[in-house]
């Protein structure tokens, strides 16, 4: 049994990757968006 918790280890960590990748990019684009367009929050554009 110790051979499926190391593909389900290594299958959680493959998929935490890209989603901490994504994760971090869209962290960044709403800081940036947030400080750029503080006094505009009311449109949503």
């Amino acid at each position: 049994m110790r051979d499926v918790t190391v593909w389900a280890a290594w299958y959680l960590f493959l998929l935490a990757v890209p989603l901490f990748i994504v994760a971090s990019l869209v962290r960044e684009q709403v800081v940036h968006r947030r400080s750029g367009r503080r006094t505009g929050l009311l449109k949503p554009s």
